[in-house]
């Protein structure tokens, strides 16, 4: 049952009240044939909105089933036009991207069936109206009786309980014409069909009802004499149908609120994504050219996401790659600073005419003395033995470590003393920054796996005599090394690169070459006395014995066989070990063993290194006179002074083994030398035995001493004292060297390992502070490192992302602009797609469904948009990696453009995000779209 009770319906035009409806009474029962006539304008087109939910009355009340319909909500008005309306219309109103099969199902969509049996009702329909087999035509392939057959078959798919037809012969031919009507009035056997028609003569042929409008008014109405006896029939027909009473919405007249019964429509956003890409479809140019502009921005952004990434994973490669060669350094010492909270910088850009000094807010710097024993030691061969987190270490000893390494002359035959230099190449700045050795006669470390045998084989580690001779990626080794090495006439000074060049050396000769180290008592015999005038005591020199005997002997000595020629792989980026000859660890282990026994070693424990605590515990009293002296504000030149007297009490300036005196060489007898020379002798107060109170106490004074300094240089701000002030350090710590050991390198097995290692190593300074001495307690154990290689590469991939968020900022202005051109594009849609809104509004669609329909066109376009500005930029890759690899071969670069999938995923999202977002404005528009009035838009 139906009820119009007094409905009027105002329009407003120019801001005036028109009114439309004049208190309309009308009473529809379940089942009838209706017809409403008309002249234009007269209100009868109203009143079926309002009948069908389209349109709200002004005042009044439209009673379904008993149930006023004044409380509605939007949602209510949504769900009675699906579940209880179907309307036919005079321009049929399908939508042109959809099937027919989709357009008939549109209202089953809507109401939640799932796609198999609104397919199958949907055709079942379409056969009802006699449009079998023609499920999957879009409507510009029909004629206009066929789509308007479509329509009723779509008004009937629901089983609706109201059908209402808006004209629906106007557009048909009378024949036509004559069709609908028959299926219409064969749908009214069973429900209420209110039609609104001009033509009298049909309404007459069919209807059993007829209902005339004028002006907003009824002014005739056939079936009035029976309302009455049709609203008792109604009545008692509701008593005995109590239960079905609503089929979707229960209404308590006590306090007015809704009890929802069943589920509400609602268009899935499987249905919005599906309807919005068949729209695309059929505007396939412009889709592909907004698309297309939406992309330049995600091009741009890929762009610099795969050159971050690319750079990174060279970067990480680099480091990978040169894990094994690229160690931890552990010196003799270290040195911190830090920052002044106090510091004032000057003010920048002054008025003034003057020069002022740079200040520097580091200050008060602080010295840890690595204390590397036996302890320490002990702890690396359980890291590399037990937990195979290092694969190596080397040890770096004093000059009287450095061996004796012999070669002969091929063209005078003379043998001689190679003198173990370092020469200036790419690889010593890179021993700069690790600590590995930069001399050419050097110990053999790192991987095998890091270099390429190109002549020869590995040296057996178990055979100490077999050395490797290490050549660049280019086979050249510094011709200073060569002609030390014996290769080419060391004494000739006409031998130059060009000459080298045309007189290569053969691997042959290299295999060849005869080269050997001798222990020191093996190289060193006769003493000698000499009385010099800074010191009252006499000075021993040892002599070298005849190298050419020592060569030709075969009992003396060490011979070493070069067994293999190593180059760096062509992937390796960086050359960590300096070119020159390489020996194992074997060789040096058994060289330190014979130099720590014998006279030779005697002499230089006598002479440069104290196992007597009472010389040690002078020289650090008068280290301590020498601080207290500075902090109270003594002069530099004093303060130099007293140095010099320190170095003549307790120092003798010679070369050991040189046989000639500081003096006779012209060198005067000042700290600077004597501290250049102590870093290369590597004196040695402390060792495992030193009956002084042990290593943490002589630290304690040492770092007394250190700050004493330090405080000095703070308090006076004498400039000229950090002159000496790293001298000082030095003699620190090479005096508290272990062993004369000047160097520690660590190498992991792997970067992987890498973190897990340097904790390791972290921890071996946790101590115990119960067994600290209290004499010690600020000045534990500690053992610091140095990682430069990981700062660097750290640094380098921090700049990277720096630069890269730097561009992705300004790349992203073109995100914003495609952004704000899509949401353009969509309103303009909104526009275009008006007809669609009315349409799906009147099958009972919510807001908020057609507000979706435009948000997934934007998705789907913002899918395209990242989908084009990923494959170009991922494309656009190859040129740029083609071209930088090309400008720079030397580096191996390799992908240095490198798009990664996952940053693919994450720019579509953000592609998609975007445009979602550019579509909420437009779809809000298309969601308040009044549906009476898009009905009416062409």
């Amino acid at each position: 049952m139906l009820e119009l009770k007094n409905i009027t319906k105002d329009y407003f035009v120019d801001k005036k009240p028109f009114q439309a409806l004049k208190g309309i009474n009308l009473f529809f029962p379940r089942q009838q044939f209706c017809s409403i006539l008309g002249a234009s304008g007269s209100g009868k087109t109203t009143t079926l909105n309002i009948i069908g939910g389209l349109d709200k009355y002004t005042s009044g009340d439209l009673v379904i089933e008993g149930l006023s319909t004044k409380t509605y909500s939007d949602k209510d008005w949504d769900n009675y036009r699906n579940k209880r309306i179907g309307f036919v219309f005079q321009s049929y109103n399908l939508i042109p991207q959809l099937t027919l099969v989709d357009n008939v199902a549109m209202s089953l969509t809507l109401n939640g069936v799932s796609a198999r049996e609104r397919n199958k009702k949907a055709k079942l329909a379409l056969d009802a109206v006699g449009l079998k087999g023609l499920y999957n035509k879009v409507p510009n392939q029909l004629s206009g009786g066929q789509m308007q057959r479509v329509a009723i078959a779509r008004a009937l798919i629901n089983d609706p309980e109201i059908v209402l037809a808006d004209e629906p012969t106007g557009a048909l031919d009378s024949k036509t014409s004559v069709q609908i009507m028959d299926l219409l009035k064969n749908i009214s056997k069973d429900r209420l069909v209110i039609m609104v028609t001009h033509n009298r003569e049909l309404a007459e042929q069919y209807s059993d009802r007829i209902i005339e409008f004028k002006d907003g008014t009824v002014i005739n109405d056939t079936y009035a004499d029976k309302v009455d006896e049709a609203k008792k029939e109604e009545a008692t027909l509701e008593e005995e149908n109590k239960v079905k009473l609503n089929d979707f919405t229960l209404i308590d007249e006590k306090d007015k609120k809704h009890k929802k019964k069943e589920k509400k429509s609602s268009m899935s956003y499987k249905t919005s994504l599906k309807l919005s890409f068949k729209n695309l479809l059929t505007k396939k140019g412009r889709t592909i050219m907004t698309s297309v502009a939406g992309s330049f921005g995600i091009i741009g952004v890929a762009l610099v996401l795969s050159v971050n990434n690319g750079f990174g994973n060279y970067v990480n490669r680099l480091e990978v790659e040169t894990a094994n060669q690229m160690p931890l350094n552990v010196s003799s010492y270290t040195v911190t600073y830090k920052k002044d909270p106090n510091f004032v910088p000057n003010d920048q850009f002054p008025d003034t005419q003057v020069v002022l000094p740079q200040l520097s807010d580091q200050k008060n710097p602080e010295v840890n003395f690595n204390n590397i024993t036996h302890k320490y030691i002990n702890y690396l061969d359980k890291l590399k033995n037990e937990d195979k987190l290092i694969s190596d270490y080397v040890i770096s000893y004093g000059e009287q470590y450095a061996f004796n390494l012999t070669a002969q002359n091929p063209v005078s035959k003379e043998s001689y003393k190679i003198k173990n230099g370092s020469f200036v190449s790419y690889s010593d700045m890179i021993s700069s920054l690790t600590g590995l050795p930069t001399n050419f006669f050097h110990v053999l470390y790192g991987d095998q796996t890091s270099y390429d045998v190109i002549g020869g084989r590995y040296a057996d580690p178990t055979k100490m005599n077999e050395v490797m001779l290490m050549v660049d990626s280019r086979n050249q080794i510094p011709l200073p090394v060569l002609k030390e090495l014996g290769f080419y006439d060391n004494t000739d000074d006409t031998i130059d690169e060009k000459y080298a060049e045309e007189h290569p050396i053969s691997f042959d000769d290299i295999f060849n070459k005869k080269l050997k180290v001798f222990s020191n008592e093996e190289f060193y015999t006769e003493r000698k006395k000499e009385q010099v005038s800074y010191s009252n005591k006499p000075i021993y020199y040892y002599e070298q014995n005849n190298i050419n005997e020592l060569y030709e002997a075969n009992d003396k000595g060490i011979e070493l066989k070069i067994v293999g020629i190593l180059r760096p792989k062509k992937d390796a980026t960086i050359q960590t070990m300096a070119a020159g000859l390489c020996y194992q660890n074997s060789l040096q282990n058994y060289l330190v063993d014979e130099n720590s026994k014998g006279d030779v070693y005697e002499h230089l424990e006598n002479n440069m290194t104290w196992k007597d605590g009472a010389k040690a515990t002078e020289l650090v009293k008068d280290l301590q006179k020498l601080t207290e002296y500075m902090e109270d504000g003594g002069s530099s030149d004093s303060i130099k002074e007293g140095f010099n007297n320190l170095i003549s009490k307790y120092f003798s300036f010679y070369s050991i083994f040189s046989g000639e005196s500081s003096t006779a060489e012209g060198k005067p007898y000042t700290i600077e030398n004597y501290l250049t020379w102590a870093s290369t002798i590597g004196a040695n107060l402390i060792s495992d035995d030193l009956k002084f109170g042990g290593v943490d106490e002589m630290n304690a004074y040492f770092k007394k001493i250190s700050a004493g300094i330090a405080k000095f240089i703070a308090t006076n701000n004498k400039n000229n004292l950090y002159e000496i002030y790293p001298y000082v350090i030095d003699l620190l710590g090479y005096i508290n060297g272990y062993n004369n050991i000047q160097n520690l390198i660590i190498f992991p097995v792997d970067l992987s390992s890498k973190e897990t290692l340097l904790k390791k190593l972290d921890s071996f300074n946790e101590i115990d502070e119960s067994n600290v001495p209290d004499h010690a307690k600020d000045s534990k154990e500690v053992v610091l490192y140095t990682d430069a290689v990981g700062a660097i590469t750290g640094n380098m991939t921090q700049l990277i992302d720096i630069l890269s968020i730097v561009l992705i900022v300004f790349a992203s202005i073109s995100l914003v602009v495609s952004c704000v051109m899509t949401g353009i594009i969509t309103y303009v849609s909104v526009i275009e797609r008006t007809k669609e809104i009315g349409i799906l509004r009147a099958l009972g669609a919510r807001k908020k469904d057609v507000g979706r329909l435009f948000e997934s066109e934007c998705v789907f376009i913002g899918l395209g948009s990242g989908a084009i500005g990923c494959l170009v930029a991922y494309i656009a890759t190859f040129p740029i990696n083609a071209i930088v690899n090309n400008i720079y071969p030397q580096y191996n670069i390799g992908r240095i453009a490198d798009l990664h999938y996952s940053s693919i995923i994450i720019l579509i999202v953000i592609s998609i995000l975007l445009t979602f977002l550019s579509s909420l404005l437009p779809a809000r528009a298309a969601a308040r779209k009044d549906p009476v009035i898009a009905l009416r838009s062409e």
